[in-house]
């Protein structure tokens, strides 16, 4: 549906600017109807699609003012002040390195605040927006800097959690901040706008164009925007899922010990996570009774597969769950087992169990199906990963035919 924002008075928009327009398009089509009524020789402000692209129009100018805002408070609130603290609470390295690139996105979007109040004040004229935002954030300049952004975010984040588990005055700060703040938001809330920019812009730009007519000049040109942004949140949303698969495995890696050659092999460099699902262990007794059931994360690298224990169980010590108010801790892993990926099968449900290798590991994957009572709807059986030979009876592991079904796909590869 529409985006049903309040609309702001916009700058420039004539006559009119004192008064706000239409909020909602029930009034915008109350008016087109109002206007046919009176014939055609009448003179109308506005139809329907252009009151309801001013509306779209305010909410764009009213999200960029406020995305502007919260980049200039994470500089002026929180980067600035650390900067300049004495003693300092965080390293000038560190400073640098939570904050990469903030100012440089302010930037972008101050240029293009610029260029967007230029446009509204002149959109009774030309009531066109796409070409701006092709010209704004179709540079490469964009890309590279969000692109930075993005691929440093974890980082940034285990920098923060690092400072607050072992800086006290930092930790304070932090507090201190947020209860200023106008809307409690806190340096996380106010971090993790840039990674939600695009797709925002996204949905607004499909409701601009739902809205544009065909033949509209603006038409071509929204269309060209919509293109070049989702091409750019699409590059962004894959370096931030590598980012994140590599911040897994270091999260990993801490729950394994030291001298393990587990630990050994996930700090050699050169393993990949392909992927990583949260799936949940059912054992089964000799008799096939169930044992137990339990949520488990299963990590498939290139060359092995993990199964952890997922613990998000937040300790007191040292106001952990103070600090997991103001930035997200993650949870934590316990390794139950792994296995290399040559001892593990992939077979379809209902494949005869005596094929099996009891000391491997199997995959059994949601290809069969199974009809109902009246033999016409059907549904999957559950996705299961079983582990033999490990255990007296039989570990298993089932999930969403979804991501059992990527599990299954890679281990096919």
């Amino acid at each position: 549906g529409s985006v049903r924002l309040q609309t702001p008075v916009l700058p420039g928009a004539g006559s009119d600017a004192e008064t706000p327009l239409p909020a909602t398009p029930d009034s915008a089509h109350a008016q087109g109807s109002a206007c046919a009524a009176a014939g055609a020789g009448t003179d109308c402000a506005f139809w329907p699609e252009q009151v309801l692209r001013r509306h779209i129009l305010g909410s764009i100018v009213q999200s960029e003012g406020s995305y502007v805002e919260s980049l200039k408070r994470v500089l002026q609130d929180y980067r600035n002040p650390l900067m300049e603290m004495e003693p300092k609470v965080l390293s000038a390295r560190k400073c640098q390195a939570v904050f990469f690139r903030v100012k440089e996105i302010l930037h972008c979007h101050s240029m293009f605040q610029i260029a967007l109040s230029s446009r509204v004040a002149e959109w009774d004229a030309t009531e066109k927006i796409g070409d701006l935002f092709v010209a704004s954030f179709s540079k490469s300049m964009v890309l590279d800097v969000y692109s930075d952004y993005v691929n440093n975010f974890t980082n940034a984040m285990s920098i923060i959690k690092k400072a607050c588990l072992t800086k006290p005055a930092f930790l304070e700060f932090l507090k201190r901040r947020q209860v200023c703040s106008p809307d409690r938001v806190t340096l996380y809330g106010l971090m993790v706008k840039p990674i939600q920019r695009f797709p925002q812009f996204i949905l607004l730009l499909q409701d601009m164009l739902k809205n544009t007519p065909r033949g509209h000049p603006d038409r071509l040109s929204l269309q060209l925007a919509l293109t070049e942004l989702e091409t750019l949140a699409e590059k962004l949303n894959e370096q931030k899922r590598l980012a994140d698969q590599v911040a897994e495995i270091q999260q990993l890696t801490k729950s394994v010990s030291d001298r393990s050659s587990l630990n050994k092999l996930l700090t050699s460099g050169q393993r990949q996570l392909l992927l990583c699902e949260t799936l949940t262990e059912t054992v089964y007794g000799d008799r096939g009774q169930l044992i137990k059931s339990k949520e488990r994360r299963v990590f498939l690298l290139n060359d092995m597969l993990v199964c952890a224990n997922i613990n998000f169980k937040t300790a007191n010590h040292r106001g952990q769950l103070e600090i997991s108010s103001l930035v997200p801790l993650g949870p934590k892993y316990v390794v139950k087992w792994n296995t290399a990926l040559p001892q593990v099968q992939v077979v379809e449900v209902g494949q005869e169990s005596g094929s099996y290798d009891k000391d491997n590991v199997l995959i059994q994957h949601a290809g069969a199906k199974k009809a109902s009572a009246v033999g016409q709807a059907q549904s999957e059986y559950p996705p299961r990963c079983c582990r033999r030979g490990t255990c007296p009876g039989l570990w298993s592991l089932s999930g969403n035919p979804r991501p059992m079904g990527h599990l299954a796909k890679r281990l096919w590869l």
